[in-house]
C-alpha cells in the first residue's frame, strides 16, 4: 500500500503521522511521539559507540603487543650486528623461528661463524706467514755471520803475518 507520512507538532511534542485510505474514502490516522521512535535509536547508538570504542581499545592493545614482539626481535638481531661490527664472535644465537626475521637473524649467525672461521684461518696462515719469513730471515743471518767472523779472522791473520791462516780463512769463506 501507499502510506503516507508527516511530522505534526501538537502543544510543543513531535508527532510522526501516518495515514492510509481504507474503503469507503475513510482515512485512518496513527499518531506515534517521534520520542518513542528515537528513544530505541538512542540507546542502540550509546551500545554502538560503547562496543566501538572497546574494539579501538583491544584493537590498540594487540597492534601494540604485536609491534612489540616483532620490535624485540630486529632489536635482537640488530644488536647481534653490532656486536660483529664491534668485532665481538661470541654468543651466536639462533632463531628458533621460521619466518622472515628468524630466517634472517639465522643466516646472519652463519655468517658470523664463517667470517670468525675466517678470521681463525687467516690469523693462523699470518702466523705460519712470519714463522717461514724469521726462518728465512735466521738462515740469511747465518751464512752472513759466518762470512763476516771468518774475513774479520782474515785481517787479524794478516794484521800479524800470519799468512797461513789467512790462506785457510780465506778458503774457508769461499767453501760457505
Amino acid at each position: 500500500k501507499n502510506l503516507d507520512s508527516k511530522t505534526l507538532v501538537i502543544d510543543k511534542k513531535k508527532y510522526n503521522v501516518i495515514s492510509d485510505s481504507i474503503k469507503n474514502d475513510w482515512f485512518l490516522y496513527a499518531y506515534i511521539p517521534s520520542e518513542t521512535i528515537t528513544a530505541g535509536a538512542k540507546e542502540i547508538l550509546r551500545s554502538t559507540l560503547i562496543v566501538t570504542i572497546l574494539c579501538l581499545i583491544c584493537i590498540f592493545i594487540v597492534s601494540y603487543a604485536f609491534s612489540l614482539f616483532f620490535t624485540k626481535r630486529i632489536n635482537t638481531l640488530n644488536e647481534k650486528i653490532s656486536r660483529v661490527k664491534t668485532g665481538d664472535f661470541s654468543n651466536i644465537e639462533y632463531s628458533e623461528y621460521h619466518d622472515e626475521i628468524g630466517s634472517l637473524s639465522n643466516e646472519v649467525s652463519d655468517m658470523i661463524v664463517k667470517v670468525d672461521d675466517l678470521i681463525e684461518t687467516v690469523y693462523k696462515s699470518e702466523i705460519r706467514k712470519r714463522k717461514a719469513e724469521f726462518k728465512a730471515l735466521q738462515s740469511q743471518i747465518k751464512p752472513h755471520f759466518l762470512y763476516n767472523t771468518l774475513q774479520a779472522i782474515n785481517w787479524i791473520a794478516i794484521d800479524n803475518e800470519l799468512p797461513e791462516i789467512s790462506e785457510i780463512t780465506v778458503n774457508l769463506s769461499n767453501f760457505y
